[in-house]
């Protein structure tokens, strides 16, 4: 598949952050319909593999029994982003979730000293972490969530047009060369 991104410590695979009209999945623009998740942020695409666009705290601490919808998940239905980052409350720690396909690691949404990653990344999501200048992606509650592409990217100046919950601008971290 063209659009897997990465792989979840669960094995669920990560899909690239757009849905399948190429806009924002959670947060798209004017004239889209956001997509259909379970509580767990995952669902079937058309061949019926259970996938990820945002990071699923879900993936540390597996549920037990049925998983139910995000639409009937007061918490996930009122803000599915911050119901996401609020997924990882017992892992405020740089912590592993996953695996991009190009070979980076995929932290959760905060850094070694347990502040969440509001800024400091590039437009792919990802940035150098550390003073080894290691570079890894994060979940952000702003689009695109876990990975844009593959990096290390730019810093644009410009926001992405593909949705209504886009970081209003892009900055190095203090890692960055």
């Amino acid at each position: 598949m063209d659009t897997v991104a990465g792989v979840s410590v669960d094995s669920v695979a990560i899909l690239n952050v757009n849905s399948a009209n190429n806009v924002d999945p959670f947060y798209p623009t004017a004239g889209n319909t956001a997509e259909t998740v379970d509580a767990c942020l995952g669902h079937p695409n058309i061949q019926n593999i259970y996938h990820y666009h945002m990071a699923s705290g879900c993936a540390l601490s597996p549920p037990s029994g049925t998983i139910a919808s995000c639409a009937s998940t007061s918490s996930c239905s009122s803000s599915i982003a911050a119901y996401a980052i609020s997924l990882y409350n017992s892992y405020r720690t740089l912590t592993l979730i996953g695996i991009a396909k190009d070979g980076h690691v995929i932290y959760g949404p905060y850094d070694s000293t347990g502040t969440e990653v509001t800024s400091g990344y590039d437009i792919c999501n990802g940035m150098f972490y550390n003073s080894a200048g290691e570079y890894a992606y994060f979940t952000t509650r702003k689009f695109p969530y876990i990975t844009g592409c593959f990096g290390p990217g730019n810093y644009p100046s410009f926001s992405v047009n593909c949705s209504t919950n886009a970081p209003s601008s892009y900055s190095m971290s203090s890692y960055a060369g």
